[in-house]
């Protein structure tokens, strides 16, 4: 009796032991930041929550963008100010990955997704033509086109972020 209640108390530590014991491989990652999928009311005031900066870190740079072409404004001052905003905007758009839309809104959160993407890149290329503008002054015009891309960019962020609103 006694031999019996000691190996079913030894079956019984080895399952616990071997049996909880399993690698963290198997757990699904999330997509998203939660579990379930925000109701339309709660992910249009998320994504207008980070839109919102977007939108402004994008027009101040194309404005002073402009200043610094016309001698307005100090290139190294907007340089400083540009690298900061980069990684802002990048935080602001992994963040906006990880809200999980509606399912009337995934293809939106897509093409917003897809719209903040080619604004952070089009601050990279203006932070990159100001660099070289800043060394010598030489490439003007490359600036100037960097600008408006900038520009633009924003202007279409700024459609998707109206129709959002309404």
């Amino acid at each position: 009796m006694i031999k019996r209640i000691i190996l079913l108390v030894t079956v019984c530590i080895v399952v616990v032991l071997f049996g909880s014991c399993q690698s963290n491989d198997s757990v699904p990652k999330l997509k998203y930041e939660t579990q379930y999928p925000a109701t339309a009311q709660e992910y249009n005031r998320l994504i207008n929550q980070k839109i919102t900066p977007l939108l402004n870190v994008a027009e101040g740079h194309a404005a002073k963008g402009r200043d610094v072409l016309n001698n307005k404004y100090p290139a190294k001052d907007e340089l400083v100010s540009v690298e900061d905003s980069i990684n802002y905007i990048t935080d602001i758009y992994e963040s906006c990955k990880v809200i999980y839309p509606p399912d009337a809104e995934k293809q939106r959160h897509s093409d917003i997704l897809m719209q903040m993407k080619r604004v952070v890149n089009a601050v990279e290329v203006y932070k990159e033509k100001l660099e070289e503008y800043q060394k010598d002054n030489s490439n003007e015009k490359e600036l100037s086109e960097a600008i408006d891309i900038l520009a633009s960019e924003f202007v279409n962020l700024k459609n998707m972020f109206n129709l959002l609103s309404r």
